[in-house]
């Protein structure tokens, strides 16, 4: 678990560097799968933490991810930290928020 908040301290010093976040991730699990997904899907909840509403930010961030696995983690976690914070799922005018059709799906797939 501690993978997934570790972006959170990473972010506390570098504020809203999710990009480096993200390469953060990769170079501190050292090609580890299961740390960089963990890690990845950590990105994606602390940038939707501080950019509520804001799908198209999260969007450019996690599409910025090294594989299409990854970039649907990143979105996960996004979708994880909504359902906890809001006690919901994320309602289709954010889902419609994606560039991404593939997020998009995800998004709505959620519900």
């Amino acid at each position: 678990m501690s993978r997934l908040y570790a972006p959170t301290a990473f972010l506390l010093h570098r504020q809203r560097s999710y990009a480096d976040a993200l390469r953060w991730c990769y170079d501190g699990c050292a090609g580890n799968r299961v740390c960089e997904t963990l890690c990845v899907e950590g990105v994606g909840m602390q940038t939707f933490k501080e950019n509520l509403d804001d799908l198209q930010l999260v969007g450019r961030v996690c599409a910025q991810a090294k594989s299409d696995a990854l970039a649907l983690s990143c979105v996960r976690g996004a979708f994880a930290y909504y359902e906890f914070a809001k006690g919901c799922k994320v309602p289709a005018d954010l889902c419609n928020q994606f560039d991404s059709q593939a997020f998009r799906r995800a998004c709505l797939r959620g519900q």
